[in-house]
């Protein structure tokens, strides 16, 4: 026997693995304001980051640029309820400059950081103030590397700019990060082992978390058998 459903039924069935088919991806949950919210402030999620970048070069001049890109950054509690341990996992920016267009990036891409010693991992904790259990201090320690297309290998630091905020009643802070002059500017080497060419200094960045809805790729698979079906529903007519 041969059993048909309704052509309505069948585009109920269709609508409802759409919907099934569209989730957030990493999206930033609620962290602040409130007491204790650094407690469960945990995440793994995708940033639109803006920085300021002070930028001197020996050979070339000075200039601050402007630049703008995605960050991958993963947040944990590590045993320690009041306490966030943050790592920037990726991060890559761009920018017009005096220099040309730069590219910076950051982070190693694996979480928890990784075997290779030339990878410098940038993290940060930010924890509860004693005076204030709905506020938390902290910063980022940020290496960086710089493509700056007059040397043809990136510029790099080999020491960390440290970026922070005080007394902060959420994550990411909408005011923004700001770098500590005690920290920087710091020189920036040709490559791994060459020589120096100039100072960067970290000014500010602002974190943006994006949570934009995307397609789960099980569920489009489910999707995809939907259409199948109808498809082949419509052939036996």
């Amino acid at each position: 026997m041969t059993v048909r459903f309704p052509r309505a039924i069948a585009l109920a069935c269709l609508a409802t693995l759409g919907v099934a088919a569209i989730s957030p991806a990493r999206a930033m949950p609620t962290c602040g304001p409130g007491p204790n919210w650094a407690n469960g402030c945990t995440f793994d999620s995708f940033f639109d980051v803006f920085f300021e970048l002070d930028l001197s070069l020996f050979s070339e001049g000075q200039q601050r640029v402007m630049l703008s890109g995605t960050a991958h950054i993963v947040g944990t509690n590590p045993g320690a309820t009041d306490m966030i341990d943050v790592e920037i996992v990726s991060m890559s920016l761009t920018g017009a400059s005096m220099f040309g267009q730069l590219t910076l990036t950051s982070g190693d891409g694996m979480p928890g950081g990784t075997n290779d010693p030339l990878s410098l991992t940038s993290r940060g904790i930010f924890e509860e103030t004693g005076y204030d259990n709905s506020l938390v201090s902290g910063f980022f320690m940020i290496f960086v590397e710089i493509d700056i297309p007059i040397f043809p290998d990136p510029v790099r630091n080999n020491l960390f700019h440290n970026v922070g905020r005080s007394g902060s009643d959420r994550f990411p802070d909408p005011v923004g990060y700001f770098g500590n002059g005690a920290f920087s500017p710091l020189l920036l080497f040709d490559g791994d082992l060459g020589p120096s060419v100039g100072f960067s200094q970290i000014i500010s960045m602002t974190l943006v978390p994006q949570n934009a809805q995307v397609p789960a790729p099980g569920a489009l698979a489910l999707l995809g058998l939907g259409f199948l079906g109808l498809g082949a529903m419509r052939g036996r007519r």
